[in-house]
């Protein structure tokens, strides 16, 4: 029997696409993403023998392009999967950064470290922690936390503000 565009998918594709997605590190969300841009429906399990070649095609490009994905996909000692921070992110901090009023020029540094308890940012989960916490001195009245008592703090000593309980000059 010829494979024409009628045909079902075979289980040699069905288990190439599934390795795909594990290798791009591709949510299942991501996946079904990809499917409805090719064929336009987001099932995987009616896909024709032609629409699984495109697929298979498309994701073993994307694997060739990874290597220059600004997201890269990296695992953590407990094996859980997370993602850098991108440069769209590092720039969005940095705005917040520079909206703080910081008592020192490493002021951001020592509120990472004082506050956060963190050396620098390197996840997702630290861009949405730290940013949160940028956005909550913002709307305190943008005090960085690193000295704002008026006198001159132990170098890293953090320091309370009104809007978690402490006082603020």
């Amino acid at each position: 029997m010829a494979i024409g565009s009628s045909s079902m998918k075979t289980p040699a594709q069905n288990k190439k696409i599934w390795a795909l997605k594990a290798e791009l590190y591709l949510s299942e969300e991501n996946l079904r993403d990809v499917v409805e841009q090719v064929t336009r429906q987001r099932s995987i399990s009616a896909l024709s023998f032609r629409q699984a070649s495109n697929i298979i095609n498309m994701l073993e490009g994307f694997k060739k392009k990874q290597k220059q994905a600004v997201k890269k996909n990296i695992l953590n000692e407990k094996g859980k999967i997370f993602l850098l921070v991108t440069h769209k992110q590092k720039a969005m901090l940095n705005i917040l950064t520079k909206k703080v009023k910081w008592r020192y020029e490493d002021g951001f540094q020592r509120f990472l470290k004082s506050r956060l308890k963190m050396d620098t940012v390197k996840t997702n989960d630290d861009v949405t922690k730290v940013k949160k916490a940028l956005e909550n001195m913002i709307k305190c009245g943008g005090d960085g936390g690193d000295g704002g008592d008026g006198g001159d703090p132990e170098p890293g000593t953090p320091t309370r503000h009104a809007c978690d309980g402490g006082t603020k000059s």
